[in-house]
C-alpha cells in the first residue's frame, strides 16, 4: 500500500507533462522516480515517472498510469500512449524498443578502444573490446551474433539501416563477427576495426 507522507510539489514543477501535470500530490520514491495522485474521489488515478527528473517526463513516454482500488492496491497499465517498453523502464530515451529483444541503443562509433590486441605480430587497438566495455558502461550488453541478426531482421523503425555493427561473438582470439545493416550480411574480421555499436538491455 502506497502511503505518501512528504509532498515534493506539483507534477508540472517536476517536469511532468500531459494530463497528470495538474496533480499537486507528488512524492519521490527512493530510486528517484516520483508518484503523482490525481484525485481521491471514486476515480482515483496514479502516475509513476519511471526515471525521475530525467526526461522526457511525458505521459506515454516514461510515465506509467494506473488506478488505486478501494483496498489501496495499485494497477499500472502504461502511459497515455501505451505501456512502458524496455527503453522507458531503463530510462534510455534515445533507445529503440525491439520486440522480443529489448531496448537497443545505437552508440555508432562514438567509443574508444580498450587496450590492444596482437594481430599477426603487431599490437593494435582493440575496438571490439571497446565496444563491449562501452555497452557495459551503459548498463547494457553487446549482442551476440544471433541477437544482432534478429535486431537487423526486425526492421524496427529507428534502427540504423547501414553500416557494420559489432557482435560479442568471437572467432578465435583475433577475430569477431559483425553484421552489415545495409543488407544483413554477416562477416568476421579483425578486432582492431572501429565498427558501429548497438547495445541491448531489458
Amino acid at each position: 500500500y502506497l502511503r505518501p507522507t512528504t509532498s515534493v510539489g506539483s507534477a508540472s514543477s517536476l517536469g511532468m507533462t500531459g494530463s497528470y501535470a495538474t496533480s499537486n500530490n507528488c512524492v519521490f520514491l527512493k530510486d528517484g522516480a516520483f508518484v503523482c495522485i490525481n484525485s481521491f474521489d471514486d476515480n482515483r488515478t496514479i502516475a509513476v515517472d519511471v526515471n525521475g527528473k530525467q526526461g522526457p517526463n511525458a505521459s506515454g513516454k516514461d510515465i506509467l498510469s494506473g488506478s488505486i482500488d478501494d483496498r489501496g492496491d495499485i494497477t499500472l497499465s502504461g502511459g497515455e500512449g501505451g505501456g512502458a517498453n524496455a527503453c522507458q523502464k531503463l530510462g534510455k530515451n534515445d533507445g529503440v524498443d525491439v520486440s522480443g529483444i529489448g531496448c537497443v541503443v545505437n552508440l555508432g562509433t562514438n567509443y574508444s578502444a580498450s587496450g590492444t590486441i596482437n594481430i599477426q605480430g603487431t599490437d593494435r587497438p582493440n575496438y571490439w573490446q571497446g565496444a563491449i566495455d562501452a555497452c557495459n558502461a551503459q548498463g547494457m550488453t553487446l549482442p551476440d551474433i544471433n541477437t544482432l541478426k534478429s535486431i537487423y531482421n526486425s526492421h524496427t523503425s529507428g534502427l540504423p539501416t547501414s553500416g557494420w555493427f559489432w557482435s560479442s561473438s568471437e572467432d578465435g582470439t583475433e577475430y569477431a563477427s559483425f553484421v552489415l545493416f545495409n543488407n544483413g550480411n554477416v562477416n568476421v574480421g579483425d578486432k582492431d576495426t572501429r565498427h558501429g555499436v548497438l547495445c541491448v538491455g531489458n
